[in-house]
């Protein structure tokens, strides 16, 4: 239980790191609400897969993707709510270049950065959690 924990706390640490460089829409003025982001955070993954399952909902697949994004948008949005130094602003997301297709810059608005950032922190939350269930076998 406390393996997974640490684990899942590291997986979000490193998943907010990433949507940080990437997009940049998170202020945090104290280190406090970083702490209590990750906490609130890795609450919702630690329960969200039994969740998922006890109310018969996906718990793998395109479905826990989709499921998984709008679980981390909706606590995103609360923890805005909750944690007084922790703000969403709007962000630049730069030109990003995929197999020689150029993406233009763009500028997001508050809810379309928070709605990015949580895409994001969602996929690479489920990639890392495959990762590790894959090491397993």
């Amino acid at each position: 239980m406390l393996k997974s924990l640490i684990r899942l706390s590291l997986f979000i640490t490193i998943s907010l790191n990433i949507t940080q460089y990437i997009i940049g829409c998170f202020s945090f003025d104290h280190p406090s609400a970083i702490i209590l982001f990750i906490m609130g955070l890795t609450l919702l993954y630690m329960f969200m897969r039994p969740l998922l399952i006890l109310i018969s909902l996906p718990n793998e697949g395109p479905g826990y993707i989709f499921m998984s994004f709008i679980l981390t948008a909706i606590t995103v949005y609360v923890l805005t709510l909750f944690i007084p130094f922790f703000k969403i602003r709007s962000a630049t997301i730069s030109e990003l270049m995929f197999f020689g297709y150029v993406l233009p810059s763009k500028q997001l608005s508050v809810a379309w950065s928070m709605v990015f950032s949580s895409l994001l922190i969602a996929v690479l939350m489920v990639f890392f959690n495959w990762i590790c269930e894959s090491r397993k076998r």
